[in-house]
């Protein structure tokens, strides 16, 4: 499918599986998740990639999209800090990397590229590395 194609499509139309709107009662962070798996994901800004990576949300449709981001500034700030949107990447978790390790690399790459690494990701940084190691990277 056309990159094109696919910024034009939500979550829930590139997955088929639609969400639909947040159950009544649900927390502020579940009615989030299920809006933006609405929105186009060309339309998702850096903050609601950080935070869906953050959920382990449609991480194969998603984690391409913020490496791209990622690649032009590592150390984007998406809400809470510098670099942020890189945090999320890297503590998604072993199980995760596994499924996507194609990716692996060009993690990888952007860190190595860090002029100095910011100490809120000192330690998702040594652990991601551990982590792509493992998998054989």
């Amino acid at each position: 499918m056309a990159e094109e194609s696919r910024n034009e499509q939500s979550l829930d139309e590139l997955e088929g599986e639609a969400w639909g709107p947040a159950p009544e009662g649900s927390t502020t962070l579940v009615a989030k998740v299920h809006a933006l798996r609405q929105e186009p994901v060309g339309e998702l800004t850096a903050d609601d990639l950080r935070l869906l990576i953050g959920q382990k949300i449609s991480l194969p449709i998603l984690l391409p999209r913020a490496i791209q981001l990622l690649k032009k500034e590592p150390l984007l700030e998406a809400t809470f800090y510098p670099g942020d949107l890189l945090a999320a990447l890297l503590r998604i978790g072993h199980e995760d990397w596994q499924i996507n390790r194609e990716l692996i690399g060009d993690v990888l790459g952007i860190v190595a590229r860090l002029p100095e690494l910011p100490d809120e990701l000192r330690q998702p940084v040594t652990d991601f590395q551990q982590t792509a190691g493992r998998i054989g990277q």
